[in-house]
């Protein structure tokens, strides 16, 4: 991906066309980054569910125990 930076604020998010698999194309989810970039509802923190999936109850955690609720993973390499 290539940003587009001026006066210190993210203005463009485009692919990167010397890329050999993407060629410069990106996925409609990261087409317009630059736009959710600062949302007001963008996420600064890790959250954790705690009512009923699709209720939109979450609390707010911390990294560290964000990091050990989901890690460590351990590949297999047999």
């Amino acid at each position: 991906m290539v940003y587009e930076v001026e006066n210190g604020k993210l203005t463009a998010v485009k692919g990167n066309t010397e890329h050999p698999m993407t060629q410069g194309g990106l996925c409609v989810k990261v087409n317009d980054y630059e736009k959710r970039h600062y949302h007001p509802d963008r996420l600064l923190f890790p959250m954790r569910r705690i009512g009923p999936k699709g209720k939109n109850q979450f609390e707010q955690i911390t990294w560290d125990t964000a990091l050990g609720e989901i890690g460590p993973l351990e590949v297999d390499h047999c």
